[in-house]
């Protein structure tokens, strides 16, 4: 350890002849160490300071991080907001276009409700006033579409869309064949007969063992007996089940008149309703 200059300048003064008291020898040492534990002191209480002038560069460091990661974090923030300010305009734009359209809507529904009941009321005369094929099938149709126009779930597009299909689907019976069983009262009698419906041109029956036959009377709106077609129907009923090639077949059918006046009323009907 180095000692101070004047600890050494008061050794220097201190070495004359050996013919000094004691007493003055015992006071300059009793200084000499007084100064060597000033300077230990001193030392060690620079090492203090170091020590916690080192903790607060620390310190300090920790905090000049945190508060540039709390700045980027604050830039980070007011970026967000800055893009949802703008998304929240957009939105309030889109909600003003949506109550708008909302309007248009209603105003369109109130409109376009009455032509769809309009619709599925002409459905139904033309149904009631066809051949009566499938009417179990064809009446719980309309009774569905009725229900449906009601349904507050379901949109105004979608109501459309089936009633639509509903006509697309009686329309599709006027170009098919079609068979199928069916119960009729012979005689007074349920039997159970083989139905073969030709498009909407004539609608004729057949008993299981064919030995019975009969077409659909428009004008009398019943079921008529008809000999000697049975082979006929037969083939027909064949046709339909895809068993046999299409051929041509002769069966009786409504007048040529009565035929017309039908299909023109269904055209009307369809017109009628789409206005």
């Amino acid at each position: 350890m180095l000692l101070p200059l004047f600890a050494i300048s008061l050794l220097v003064s201190a070495s004359p002849s050996r013919g000094q008291n004691t007493i003055s020898d015992s006071n300059l040492v009793r200084k000499f160490d007084a100064n060597i534990q000033v300077v230990k002191a001193a030392n060690i209480s620079g090492k203090i300071s170091q020590e916690k002038i080192d903790v607060l560069a620390e310190q300090t460091e920790e905090l000049l991080d945190a508060y540039r990661e709390s700045y980027e974090q604050l830039a980070r923030y007011q970026k967000n907001i800055a893009h949802l300010e703008v998304m929240q305009s957009r939105q309030s734009e889109q909600k003003e276009s949506l109550r708008k359209q909302m309007l248009t809507l209603s105003e369109t529904e109130t409109a376009l409700v009455p032509l769809l009941l309009n619709m599925i009321d002409a459905l139904e005369a033309s149904i009631e006033k066809d051949l009566p094929f499938l009417l179990v099938e064809r009446r719980a149709r309309i009774k569905a579409l009725r229900k449906m126009i009601s349904a507050p779930d379901l949109s105004l597009p979608n109501k459309y869309r089936q009633v639509l299909d509903a006509y697309e689907i009686e329309r599709d019976f006027g170009y098919t064949l079609e068979t199928y069983a069916q119960e009729l009262s012979l005689d007074g009698r349920e039997t159970l007969v083989q139905i073969l419906r030709l498009g909407r041109i004539g609608l004729y029956y057949q008993t299981s063992e064919g030995l019975r036959q009969g077409l659909w009377d428009r004008e009398k709106s019943k079921w008529q007996s008809l000999d000697g077609y049975s082979d006929s129907i037969s083939d027909g009923i064949s046709m339909a089940n895809e068993q046999v090639s299409p051929t041509l077949l002769n069966l009786p059918v409504l007048p040529h008149k009565q035929v017309i006046e039908q299909q023109g009323h269904e055209v009307k009907a369809a017109e009628g309703s789409a206005k």
